[in-house]
Formats: structure tokens, sequence, C-alpha cells
């Protein structure tokens, strides 16, 4: 009796072994060009995932709207098993998520496999709102045997604000597309670093859904984006462009009485042009556009 007893716990044993060598087929523990990130199994998918995984320094303070500065390198192993906070935005009734969150969700079948596929995913939500975390790629990257990155990048006023203010003589940031600069940089990050994760840097595909889809429209005509990518597909997406100044003035309109809300500036003379360049404005009202954007952009 003994011995059966000890026959089946000896098969229970080599089957727990089994189960666990199995599930930890990719190792979770990767090295990137900043260093070590440490991700968490999906056994109910069978896949390995990073998450949170930042891809640009956080553009806060006096890099609020600047284009995204590549990832400092870190010691140790950096824990990647938990999902990052969604960029700040607001829902229709609070304010969420924080400032300045460049991160990527990477996700990939637990197999030895190398040189698979990529697929970049962009988020849609109209360039205002959600997050990385809107499509989860766990179920897609085993199915179609990928490896899934999901992009968090600056939103609203954050990620897309062309006040001729805050113009420094850098022709991209003077755009005012910081959301699209941040998914260049995403992009980079991906061509550099996604060998490592198993992923053929040679075959990567840009996504996206909503506005994501309409981002993707964008990289297809921006010289911004050349050889970030593949391949594009955009779903639910079409392309859009606004007038800059019609930008620049809606901005102003919206920003403005937040300014003096706020009290950092308490006298805003009537006609405040924030929104315009100095051949269109008085020079006063210049000299006010300019003080308002120090006060409320890069001072923090």
């Amino acid at each position: 009796m003994k011995k059966i007893q000890y026959v089946l716990a000896s098969l229970l044993a080599a089957s727990v072994f089994t189960t666990a060598a199995e599930a930890a087929n990719f190792n979770n523990e990767v090295k990137t060009q900043q260093g070590v990130v440490a991700g968490a199994y999906d056994d109910k998918h069978q896949v390995v995932q990073w998450l949170g995984v930042p891809y640009a320094q956080q553009p806060t303070g006096a890099d609020r709207w600047r284009e995204a500065q590549q990832a400092k390198k870190h010691k140790g192993i950096l824990d990647c098993t938990k999902a990052a906070p969604a960029n700040i935005q607001y829902n229709g009734k609070k304010v969420l998520g924080q400032e300045g969150m460049l991160t990527l969700d990477i996700v990939r079948p637990d197999t030895q496999e190398k040189n698979l596929p990529v697929l970049v995913y962009i988020h849609g939500g109209n360039n205002q709102a959600s997050n990385s975390h809107l499509m989860e790629g766990n179920k897609l990257a085993q199915e179609g045997n990928m490896v899934y990155v999901s992009v968090q990048y600056r939103l609203g006023l954050f990620g897309f604000n062309n006040l001729p203010a805050l113009a420094d003589g850098n022709k991209k940031e003077q755009s005012g597309n910081f959301g699209f600069l941040d998914q260049a940089a995403a992009l980079d990050w991906v061509r550099e670093n996604i060998k490592e994760f198993g992923g053929d840097a040679k075959n990567i595909t840009v996504s996206g859904f909503s506005a994501g889809g309409r981002d993707v429209m964008a990289m297809l005509i921006s010289p911004v984006f050349k050889n970030k990518f593949d391949k594009a597909i955009s779903f639910s997406g079409g392309l859009t462009v606004a007038d800059a100044a019609k930008s620049q003035k809606t901005i102003a309109q919206k920003l403005a009485p937040m300014v003096v809300e706020d009290g950092k500036q308490n006298n805003l003379p009537s006609g405040t042009c924030m929104g315009c360049q100095p051949s269109a404005c008085t020079y006063q009202q210049y000299q006010q556009q300019s003080k308002l954007c120090r006060h409320f952009g890069r001072d923090g």
C-alpha cells in the first residue's frame, strides 16, 4: 500500500513539475536597452505579459509640451507585472489618471519561438480618453502567434496643443502633436527592443481603432514616421485634419479661463489673444499670451 502511495505521489509531483515547466517556456525577465524588465505569466491564455514598460521619460514640468525623451536606464529588475495608470483625462464626471504615462503593454505566447510578427496597437478614445488596456492582447497574441504591443500616449491638451507661445524653433514640437510624437517614440523603442521579446523587428504592423485608426492614417502620410513600421491597419477610423489657426483660437478660449480660475493670472484683459501669431495680434495681446503660457505650461 505504501509503495502504491509513493508511486502516486511521484507521478503527481512529476505532473506538477511538467506543468510548471510548460508554463515557463519564455523567460519573463527580458533585458532591454534601458535595463531588465520582469513580466508575469498568464496561464489562462498561455502567454507572458509585461505591463507598464516605459518607452520614454515622463514629460512633466519643464518637459511638458515637449517631444518625448528616451527612457533612462535603470538598475536592477523593473517590475512590469501591473498595469500603469492611464494618462490624465476627464471621463465626463471626474479627472482620472496621471500625467505623462508613456508606457507599453507587451504580450507574447509562452513558447520558445523567435522572430514572431509584431502588432503595435494605438487605442481609440478621440485622442482624449482611454488607455493601453482598452483592448488586452493576451488572447490575440496566443491565437495569432505574435508579439502584441499596446501604446499609452499623451491625451487631450497634454497631447495636442499648438499654442504659438509654446513654440521654440523645433518644427515637430511647433505642430502641437505631442501625442503623435509619443507614438513615434514608442515605435522607435519597439524597433530597437522587440527582438529581446522574440519579435521580428523587420515585421512590425501598426494598427489602431477609432482615433487610433485615424492616427495610423496620419502616420502613413507623415515623414516623422518614415521607417518606423512595415505595415499598417486602420479600422473604424478615417483621416482628418484641423486648421492650425482655428485650433489655437479654440485652445486659447478654453485654456485662458482655467488659468484665471486657478489663480495663475489675476488681470486677464478683455480681448486677450492666446491663439494667434504676433502678426495677427497687438503687441500687448501677444505678450499676455506668452505670460499665460509660461504660468500654466512648463513651469508646472
